[in-house]
Protein backbone atom coordinates (compact mmCIF):
# COMPACT_ATOMS: atom_id res chain seq x y z
CA UNK A 1 0.00 0.00 0.00
CA UNK A 2 1.11 3.77 -0.90
CA UNK A 3 1.11 5.70 2.23
CA UNK A 4 0.39 9.65 2.01
CA UNK A 5 2.64 11.80 4.51
CA UNK A 6 0.31 13.67 7.34
CA UNK A 7 -0.28 17.29 6.95
CA UNK A 8 1.75 20.23 8.52
CA UNK A 9 0.94 23.76 8.63
CA UNK A 10 3.10 26.28 10.26
CA UNK A 11 1.50 27.73 12.98
CA UNK A 12 0.71 31.33 13.83
CA UNK A 13 3.03 33.77 14.10
CA UNK A 14 3.95 33.87 17.94
CA UNK A 15 6.04 35.83 20.41
CA UNK A 16 9.40 35.57 19.39
CA UNK A 17 12.26 32.62 21.47
CA UNK A 18 14.45 34.95 23.73
CA UNK A 19 16.96 34.84 21.11
CA UNK A 20 21.07 33.89 22.60
CA UNK A 21 23.98 35.79 22.11
CA UNK A 22 27.01 33.79 22.72
CA UNK A 23 29.41 36.51 22.83
CA UNK A 24 27.76 37.78 26.19
CA UNK A 25 28.09 34.16 27.49
CA UNK A 26 32.16 34.44 26.96
CA UNK A 27 31.43 38.46 28.64
CA UNK A 28 29.87 36.58 31.69
CA UNK A 29 32.36 33.79 32.15
CA UNK A 30 35.11 36.21 31.68
CA UNK A 31 34.06 38.65 33.89
CA UNK A 32 33.17 36.20 36.72
CA UNK A 33 36.77 35.44 36.36
CA UNK A 34 38.13 38.67 37.00
CA UNK A 35 35.67 38.88 40.31
CA UNK A 36 33.40 41.39 38.48
CA UNK A 37 30.89 39.48 39.82
CA UNK A 38 27.40 42.14 39.23
CA UNK A 39 28.61 42.74 35.60
CA UNK A 40 29.08 39.04 34.73
CA UNK A 41 25.79 38.55 36.10
CA UNK A 42 24.41 41.17 33.40
CA UNK A 43 25.86 39.72 31.09
CA UNK A 44 24.42 36.13 31.76
CA UNK A 45 21.13 37.89 31.77
CA UNK A 46 21.55 39.42 27.69
CA UNK A 47 23.00 36.16 26.94
CA UNK A 48 19.38 34.25 28.22
CA UNK A 49 17.08 37.58 27.25
CA UNK A 50 18.15 40.38 25.66
CA UNK A 51 14.51 42.25 26.98
CA UNK A 52 15.13 41.23 30.66
CA UNK A 53 17.42 44.72 31.30
CA UNK A 54 15.31 46.87 29.08
CA UNK A 55 14.72 50.27 31.01
CA UNK A 56 16.52 48.84 34.36
CA UNK A 57 18.85 50.96 35.66
CA UNK A 58 22.18 48.64 36.28
CA UNK A 59 24.74 51.22 37.44
CA UNK A 60 23.78 49.59 41.67
CA UNK A 61 21.49 47.32 42.40
CA UNK A 62 18.77 46.43 40.54
CA UNK A 63 15.53 44.28 40.39
CA UNK A 64 13.45 43.41 37.94
CA UNK A 65 10.39 40.64 36.98
CA UNK A 66 10.03 39.22 33.51
CA UNK A 67 7.03 36.97 32.64
CA UNK A 68 7.48 32.93 31.90
CA UNK A 69 4.24 31.75 30.40
CA UNK A 70 1.98 32.45 33.65
CA UNK A 71 4.46 32.91 36.37
CA UNK A 72 6.58 35.70 37.11
CA UNK A 73 10.09 36.02 37.94
CA UNK A 74 12.13 38.19 39.70
CA UNK A 75 15.47 38.87 40.18
CA UNK A 76 17.23 41.20 42.09
CA UNK A 77 21.37 41.87 42.59
CA UNK A 78 21.43 44.41 45.91
CA UNK A 79 23.56 43.91 48.94
CA UNK A 80 26.32 42.04 47.61
CA UNK A 81 23.72 39.13 46.77
CA UNK A 82 22.22 37.71 43.95
CA UNK A 83 18.33 36.87 44.76
CA UNK A 84 15.29 35.59 42.50
CA UNK A 85 11.84 34.10 43.55
CA UNK A 86 8.51 33.26 41.86
CA UNK A 87 5.34 33.32 43.56
CA UNK A 88 3.49 29.91 42.19
CA UNK A 89 0.16 29.52 43.96
CA UNK A 90 -2.16 30.62 47.09
CA UNK A 91 -3.74 28.17 49.40
CA UNK A 92 -7.12 28.95 50.19
CA UNK A 93 -9.74 27.02 51.83
CA UNK A 94 -10.74 24.83 49.63
CA UNK A 95 -7.10 23.95 48.63
CA UNK A 96 -6.49 20.23 49.80
CA UNK A 97 -3.45 21.08 51.52
CA UNK A 98 -2.39 18.24 52.82
CA UNK A 99 -2.10 16.51 49.22
CA UNK A 100 -0.44 19.62 47.63
CA UNK A 101 2.41 20.26 50.22
CA UNK A 102 3.03 16.43 50.45
CA UNK A 103 3.42 16.95 46.57
CA UNK A 104 6.17 20.19 47.54
CA UNK A 105 7.99 17.91 49.80
CA UNK A 106 8.40 15.54 46.79
CA UNK A 107 9.46 18.33 44.47
CA UNK A 108 11.63 20.02 47.05
CA UNK A 109 13.88 16.27 47.60
CA UNK A 110 13.68 14.76 44.02
CA UNK A 111 13.23 17.32 41.29
CA UNK A 112 14.61 20.30 42.38
CA UNK A 113 18.83 20.98 42.29
CA UNK A 114 19.25 23.75 44.88
CA UNK A 115 16.14 25.84 44.69
CA UNK A 116 13.54 25.32 46.61
CA UNK A 117 9.55 25.94 46.90
CA UNK A 118 9.00 27.71 50.33
CA UNK A 119 5.38 28.21 52.04
CA UNK A 120 4.80 31.77 53.23
CA UNK A 121 1.92 33.36 54.16
CA UNK A 122 -0.49 30.98 52.36
CA UNK A 123 1.58 31.40 49.36
CA UNK A 124 4.03 28.41 47.52
CA UNK A 125 7.16 30.38 46.23
CA UNK A 126 9.97 29.24 44.34
CA UNK A 127 12.93 30.90 46.02
CA UNK A 128 16.75 30.94 46.17
CA UNK A 129 19.67 33.75 47.15
CA UNK A 130 23.66 33.16 47.35
CA UNK A 131 26.84 35.77 47.35
CA UNK A 132 27.13 37.26 44.46
CA UNK A 133 30.88 35.55 44.28
CA UNK A 134 29.08 32.54 44.55
CA UNK A 135 27.51 33.59 41.15
CA UNK A 136 28.93 31.66 38.62
CA UNK A 137 27.11 31.92 35.40
CA UNK A 138 26.71 28.14 34.62
CA UNK A 139 25.34 27.77 37.91
CA UNK A 140 23.23 30.48 37.70
CA UNK A 141 21.70 29.57 34.53
CA UNK A 142 20.76 26.14 35.36
CA UNK A 143 18.96 27.29 38.07
CA UNK A 144 16.78 30.30 36.41
CA UNK A 145 16.25 27.91 34.13
CA UNK A 146 14.84 25.51 36.59
CA UNK A 147 12.46 27.98 38.65
CA UNK A 148 11.47 29.69 35.03
CA UNK A 149 10.18 26.74 32.73
CA UNK A 150 8.91 24.84 36.31
CA UNK A 151 7.15 27.55 37.88
CA UNK A 152 4.79 28.14 34.69
CA UNK A 153 4.57 24.56 35.05
CA UNK A 154 3.58 24.03 38.42
CA UNK A 155 1.21 26.93 39.28
CA UNK A 156 -1.30 25.01 36.35
CA UNK A 157 -1.29 21.45 38.12
CA UNK A 158 -1.37 22.77 41.53
CA UNK A 159 -4.83 24.82 40.46
CA UNK A 160 -6.08 21.98 38.75
CA UNK A 161 -5.18 18.83 40.84
CA UNK A 162 -5.25 20.94 44.42
CA UNK A 163 -7.48 23.32 44.19
CA UNK A 164 -4.83 26.58 44.97
CA UNK A 165 -5.68 29.80 43.34
CA UNK A 166 -3.12 31.44 40.91
CA UNK A 167 -0.82 33.74 42.41
CA UNK A 168 -1.49 36.53 39.66
CA UNK A 169 -4.38 37.33 36.71
CA UNK A 170 -2.55 35.77 33.37
CA UNK A 171 -1.46 38.93 31.75
CA UNK A 172 -1.40 36.92 27.78
CA UNK A 173 -2.72 37.64 24.47
CA UNK A 174 -4.90 34.90 23.44
CA UNK A 175 -5.42 33.81 20.07
CA UNK A 176 -8.26 35.72 18.20
CA UNK A 177 -11.62 34.02 17.50
CA UNK A 178 -10.77 33.18 13.98
CA UNK A 179 -7.54 31.57 15.06
CA UNK A 180 -8.89 29.20 17.68
CA UNK A 181 -11.58 27.99 15.84
CA UNK A 182 -9.53 27.51 13.16
CA UNK A 183 -6.37 25.96 15.40
CA UNK A 184 -8.92 24.00 17.21
CA UNK A 185 -10.33 22.48 14.02
CA UNK A 186 -6.78 21.61 13.02
CA UNK A 187 -6.19 19.56 16.41
CA UNK A 188 -9.07 17.59 15.94
CA UNK A 189 -8.26 16.70 12.18
CA UNK A 190 -4.62 15.87 13.30
CA UNK A 191 -6.08 13.43 16.05
CA UNK A 192 -8.64 12.04 14.07
CA UNK A 193 -5.89 11.31 11.15
CA UNK A 194 -4.17 9.96 13.88
CA UNK A 195 -6.33 7.38 14.52
CA UNK A 196 -6.88 6.23 11.17
CA UNK A 197 -2.91 5.67 10.36
CA UNK A 198 -3.00 3.48 13.37
CA UNK A 199 -6.14 1.23 12.65
CA UNK A 200 -4.36 1.26 9.05
CA UNK A 201 -0.97 0.36 10.10
CA UNK A 202 -2.35 -2.51 12.28
CA UNK A 203 -4.40 -3.70 8.97
CA UNK A 204 -1.07 -3.85 7.63
CA UNK A 205 0.93 -5.33 10.03
CA UNK A 206 3.21 -2.67 10.28
CA UNK A 207 2.62 -1.99 13.83
CA UNK A 208 5.95 -0.10 14.60
CA UNK A 209 4.76 2.70 12.67
CA UNK A 210 2.54 3.95 15.34
CA UNK A 211 5.16 4.92 17.23
CA UNK A 212 6.25 7.44 14.40
CA UNK A 213 2.77 8.87 13.74
CA UNK A 214 2.22 9.68 17.56
CA UNK A 215 5.48 11.10 18.14
CA UNK A 216 4.76 13.17 15.16
CA UNK A 217 1.12 14.06 15.88
CA UNK A 218 2.65 15.49 19.50
CA UNK A 219 5.45 17.49 18.32
CA UNK A 220 2.80 19.04 15.58
CA UNK A 221 0.29 19.98 18.27
CA UNK A 222 3.57 20.95 21.05
CA UNK A 223 5.35 23.04 17.82
CA UNK A 224 2.39 25.28 18.26
CA UNK A 225 4.42 28.16 19.98
CA UNK A 226 0.69 29.22 21.80
CA UNK A 227 -0.02 25.96 23.61
CA UNK A 228 0.33 26.78 26.57
CA UNK A 229 -0.76 25.72 30.52
CA UNK A 230 -1.60 22.26 31.51
CA UNK A 231 -2.25 21.42 28.09
CA UNK A 232 1.67 22.15 26.98
CA UNK A 233 3.22 20.72 30.27
CA UNK A 234 1.08 16.96 29.32
CA UNK A 235 2.40 17.16 25.72
CA UNK A 236 5.84 17.35 27.23
CA UNK A 237 5.75 14.93 29.73
CA UNK A 238 4.05 12.52 27.01
CA UNK A 239 6.49 13.64 24.23
CA UNK A 240 9.33 12.32 26.78
CA UNK A 241 7.69 9.27 27.52
CA UNK A 242 7.55 8.59 23.94
CA UNK A 243 10.94 8.78 23.14
CA UNK A 244 12.53 7.54 26.77
CA UNK A 245 14.46 4.33 24.95
CA UNK A 246 14.50 2.90 29.07
CA UNK A 247 10.96 2.02 28.79
CA UNK A 248 9.63 -0.73 26.49
CA UNK A 249 8.54 -0.08 23.27
CA UNK A 250 5.24 -1.16 22.83
CA UNK A 251 4.08 0.17 26.04
CA UNK A 252 5.17 3.79 24.80
CA UNK A 253 2.99 2.87 22.16
CA UNK A 254 0.02 2.51 24.36
CA UNK A 255 0.41 5.22 26.70
CA UNK A 256 0.71 7.37 24.06
CA UNK A 257 -2.81 6.26 22.09
CA UNK A 258 -4.26 6.23 25.15
CA UNK A 259 -3.24 10.01 25.50
CA UNK A 260 -4.54 10.60 22.23
CA UNK A 261 -7.93 9.72 23.23
CA UNK A 262 -7.61 11.95 25.74
CA UNK A 263 -6.50 14.59 23.58
CA UNK A 264 -9.35 13.70 21.28
CA UNK A 265 -12.15 14.14 24.47
CA UNK A 266 -10.75 17.13 25.52
CA UNK A 267 -13.73 19.61 24.95
CA UNK A 268 -13.24 22.99 22.84
CA UNK A 269 -12.95 24.73 25.59
CA UNK A 270 -10.57 23.37 27.24
CA UNK A 271 -8.51 24.23 24.40
CA UNK A 272 -9.27 27.57 23.83
CA UNK A 273 -8.05 28.48 27.66
CA UNK A 274 -4.73 27.16 26.79
CA UNK A 275 -4.07 29.16 23.70
CA UNK A 276 -2.60 31.95 24.15
CA UNK A 277 0.35 34.09 23.50
CA UNK A 278 2.73 35.11 26.28
CA UNK A 279 6.33 36.33 27.02
CA UNK A 280 9.43 34.44 27.97
CA UNK A 281 12.10 34.76 30.84
CA UNK A 282 13.89 31.76 29.37
CA UNK A 283 13.39 30.15 25.80
CA UNK A 284 12.12 26.20 26.04
CA UNK A 285 14.38 25.22 23.52
CA UNK A 286 18.54 24.57 23.34
CA UNK A 287 20.84 26.97 21.61
CA UNK A 288 21.14 25.95 17.97
CA UNK A 289 24.51 26.64 15.22
CA UNK A 290 24.74 24.67 12.12
CA UNK A 291 27.90 22.61 13.77
CA UNK A 292 25.24 21.65 17.09
CA UNK A 293 22.05 20.74 14.50
CA UNK A 294 25.05 18.79 11.92
CA UNK A 295 26.20 16.88 15.38
CA UNK A 296 22.58 16.11 16.63
CA UNK A 297 21.44 14.50 12.97
CA UNK A 298 24.72 12.33 12.83
CA UNK A 299 23.60 10.12 14.79
CA UNK A 300 20.82 9.43 12.12
CA UNK A 301 22.84 8.84 9.10
CA UNK A 302 23.54 4.91 9.93
CA UNK A 303 19.71 4.36 9.93
CA UNK A 304 19.21 6.66 7.15
CA UNK A 305 21.71 5.10 4.64
CA UNK A 306 19.80 1.50 5.41
CA UNK A 307 16.96 2.99 4.58
CA UNK A 308 18.18 4.55 1.42
CA UNK A 309 20.04 0.94 0.37
CA UNK A 310 16.56 -0.79 0.95
CA UNK A 311 14.69 2.00 -1.17
CA UNK A 312 12.50 1.85 1.64
CA UNK A 313 10.29 5.27 0.91
CA UNK A 314 7.70 4.88 4.13
CA UNK A 315 10.27 4.40 6.39
CA UNK A 316 12.55 7.33 5.17
CA UNK A 317 9.73 9.64 5.27
CA UNK A 318 8.02 8.95 8.59
CA UNK A 319 11.59 8.86 9.64
CA UNK A 320 12.52 12.17 8.81
CA UNK A 321 9.02 14.05 8.66
CA UNK A 322 9.92 13.03 12.86
CA UNK A 323 13.25 14.57 12.98
CA UNK A 324 12.98 17.32 11.96
CA UNK A 325 9.76 17.82 13.95
CA UNK A 326 12.22 16.89 17.01
CA UNK A 327 14.82 19.90 15.96
CA UNK A 328 12.14 22.25 15.91
CA UNK A 329 11.20 20.96 19.23
CA UNK A 330 14.60 21.07 20.78
CA UNK A 331 16.41 24.05 18.99
CA UNK A 332 15.93 27.61 19.20
CA UNK A 333 16.42 27.57 15.01
CA UNK A 334 17.42 30.58 13.15
CA UNK A 335 15.21 31.98 10.49
CA UNK A 336 16.81 30.16 7.66
CA UNK A 337 17.02 26.30 9.57
CA UNK A 338 13.12 27.47 10.77
CA UNK A 339 12.07 28.75 7.07
CA UNK A 340 13.87 25.55 5.35
CA UNK A 341 12.51 22.41 7.68
CA UNK A 342 9.07 24.12 7.40
CA UNK A 343 8.71 24.93 3.92
CA UNK A 344 10.10 21.41 3.23
CA UNK A 345 7.05 19.82 5.59
CA UNK A 346 4.92 22.15 3.78
CA UNK A 347 6.02 20.67 0.51
CA UNK A 348 5.59 17.08 1.19
CA UNK A 349 1.88 17.39 3.13
CA UNK A 350 -0.57 14.75 2.12
CA UNK A 351 2.27 13.60 -0.82
CA UNK A 352 3.03 9.62 -1.02
CA UNK A 353 6.14 8.74 0.82
CA UNK A 354 7.74 8.42 -2.87
CA UNK A 355 7.00 11.73 -3.73
CA UNK A 356 8.09 12.83 -0.01
CA UNK A 357 11.31 10.78 0.79
CA UNK A 358 13.89 12.56 -2.33
CA UNK A 359 12.82 16.15 -0.56
CA UNK A 360 13.42 14.65 3.06
CA UNK A 361 16.56 13.46 2.65
CA UNK A 362 17.93 16.23 0.42
CA UNK A 363 16.80 18.57 3.41
CA UNK A 364 18.83 15.67 6.02
CA UNK A 365 21.64 16.37 3.53
CA UNK A 366 21.63 20.28 3.36
CA UNK A 367 21.44 20.28 7.50
CA UNK A 368 24.44 17.42 7.71
CA UNK A 369 26.54 19.72 5.59
CA UNK A 370 25.98 22.63 6.81
CA UNK A 371 24.12 24.02 3.37
CA UNK A 372 20.63 25.25 4.25
CA UNK A 373 21.86 28.83 5.20
CA UNK A 374 23.69 29.13 2.01
CA UNK A 375 20.78 27.77 -0.03
CA UNK A 376 18.20 30.36 1.38
CA UNK A 377 20.33 33.15 -0.10
CA UNK A 378 20.71 31.63 -3.40
CA UNK A 379 16.96 31.24 -3.23
CA UNK A 380 16.14 34.66 -2.43
CA UNK A 381 18.60 36.04 -4.59
CA UNK A 382 17.21 34.17 -7.39
CA UNK A 383 13.33 35.47 -6.23
CA UNK A 384 15.18 38.73 -6.71
CA UNK A 385 16.13 38.20 -10.21
CA UNK A 386 13.12 37.02 -11.06
CA UNK A 387 11.28 39.93 -10.24
CA UNK A 388 14.07 42.46 -11.46
CA UNK A 389 13.59 40.62 -14.94
CA UNK A 390 9.30 40.53 -14.56
CA UNK A 391 9.64 43.85 -14.02
CA UNK A 392 11.85 44.79 -17.03
CA UNK A 393 9.60 42.63 -19.10
CA UNK A 394 6.60 44.74 -17.63
CA UNK A 395 7.89 48.16 -18.37
CA UNK A 396 8.70 46.99 -21.63
CA UNK A 397 5.38 46.32 -22.33
CA UNK A 398 4.30 49.18 -21.08
CA UNK A 399 6.51 51.16 -23.91
CA UNK A 400 5.17 49.45 -26.57
CA UNK A 401 1.45 50.06 -25.58
CA UNK A 402 2.29 53.40 -25.51
CA UNK A 403 4.45 53.83 -28.43
CA UNK A 404 1.58 52.20 -30.02
CA UNK A 405 -1.19 54.54 -29.24
CA UNK A 406 1.17 57.20 -29.67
Amino acid sequence: MEYILPKYRAPYKSIDDPRIDIQEWTRAVDSFDAKQYKESLIHLFNYINRSLLKGVDRKKDFKFSHMQGSAEITIEVSDGKFKVESPIVYVTEETNLVALLRRVAEINFSTLDIEQIVFEDNLLIFRYETPLEASHPGKIYNLLNNIALRADDYDDIFIEEYGAKRYKELDVEYLSKEEKQETIKYIREILKETESYSQQFVEDRRENYRWDIIVITLLRLSNMPYMQGRLRTDLIKNIEFMYDGEIEFNQRINKGLQYIKELQEYSDEYYEKNLYHAEQFFSLRWRATPTILQERIEGHKKTLNSMIENDDHMAQSFFLYGIFLKLIYNYNLNRAYKGEIERVLKEVSKKSTKVAAPKLVALYWDIYNMRVEENVKKRESNKIFLWIVALFILLYIIDNIFEYFS
